[in-house]
């Protein structure tokens, strides 16, 4: 202590506050799973195409090819103050296919076709950068009188050409005409690149019978019927049956596509007419029943697979299918009580409000 300087010392006890249990250091971190976290299934929704993108440039030379896409500046700042803008885009990157969309939005991408040339995906990156508006992303009454360039927000792509095609592609970019139309899009590029592969080569159809033209027919549409596309199955049917129009296996299998579609009365038509080419065919039988059902048409559901058992008795699928009839009608019928109980109380609060 120095010589002048006061010597007393003055005590401060502790504040309730501080006086307080303090908490261990376990106590306070929050327990998680272990694990990465989890991410929800699909992004929210944040900003549209239309709304956020403002222009568009290309470039390339020998080794990349570069996309800009001109971002609208405050419909990029009301976007980012939900999420970060490095989380707001997605790219989707194949040898020949590319995608860019943002992330909420992918059924309606900003760009998705075919690359001019092959590209080596894993080096193709995107980031958002400063560039240079172009001349009609300019604002209107600044493009006469400014002095200096003006800059704005961009997302840059640069996509890394493969060594085989390194020379001037002619168009970076064709674009498929489904991403044009909103919430129309492929899901993925898969579907892009199925679309716009080369067809095979046509066979020489020279001499062929009407046999083999509804064969060919038949074919894709058993093709699309294991695929479940019931509509283009029965498209193929149909251009079959042109042919062919004697085959009652034809109007079998479009019944059964018509009854996928829940279209019960053009089954039933379908195998009226498989029934009357074959009368013998248990088939023709079994589509009359299930498009009867779908019909509620119970009882003559039951006498149609009956007359399907009595040509086929060996097949124990006419009992369940019988079963599954009756079972059906009790629950139709047990709902149309219902329902005229519901419309007779209903009935009866009119006349009581009257």
């Amino acid at each position: 202590w120095k010589l002048g300087m006061s010597h007393q010392r003055k005590s401060f006890g502790w504040a309730p506050g501080q006086r307080a249990q303090v908490k261990k250091a376990e106590d306070m971190p929050v327990k998680v799973k272990p694990g990465r976290p989890v991410r929800p299934d699909k992004d929210p929704f944040l900003i549209n195409r239309e709304a956020l993108c403002a222009a568009y440039e290309d470039g390339q030379d020998e080794t990349t090819a570069v996309i800009r896409i001109h971002l609208d500046k405050a419909a990029l700042e009301k976007a980012c103050e939900t999420v970060c803008a490095s989380d707001l885009f997605g790219v989707d990157v194949m040898e020949r296919y590319l995608k860019l969309f943002i992330r909420g939005d992918e059924r309606s991408p900003i760009l998705m076709g075919q690359l001019g040339g092959a590209c080596i995906p894993d080096l193709t990156r995107w980031e958002i950068i400063k560039a240079t508006l172009p001349d009609d992303a300019v604002e209107p009454g600044a493009a006469a009188s400014r002095r200096a360039p003006q800059y704005g927000s961009c997302l840059q792509v640069t996509i890394a050409k493969s060594y085989d095609s390194r020379s001037r592609w002619p168009r970076i970019l064709s674009e498929s005409e489904s991403a044009l139309e909103r919430e129309a899009a492929p899901t993925n590029l898969e579907e892009v690149r199925a679309k716009t592969a080369p067809r095979p080569p046509s066979p020489d159809r020279t001499g062929w019978t009407p046999e083999d033209h509804a064969r060919e027919e038949k074919a894709k549409a058993d093709a699309s019927f294991k695929r479940n596309e019931w509509r283009d199955a029965v498209v193929y049917y149909t251009r079959a049956m042109g042919h062919t129009p004697q085959d009652e296996k034809l109007h079998a299998n479009r019944a059964a596509c018509y009854i996928k579609l829940k279209k019960f009365d053009k089954a039933l038509a379908d195998a009226k007419k498989c029934s009357s080419l074959n009368p013998n065919w248990p088939k023709a039988y079994f589509r009359q029943g299930q498009a009867l059902r779908g019909l509620q048409r119970f009882e003559e559901a039951i006498t149609a697979f009956k007359d399907g058992q009595f040509r086929d008795p060996a097949t124990p699928e006419w009992a369940r299918e019988v079963a599954k009839t009756e079972e059906e009608w009790a629950k139709w019928d047990a709902y149309c009580a219902e329902q005229r109980r519901l419309k007779r109380e209903a009935d009866m609060t009119t006349e009581l409000n009257e």
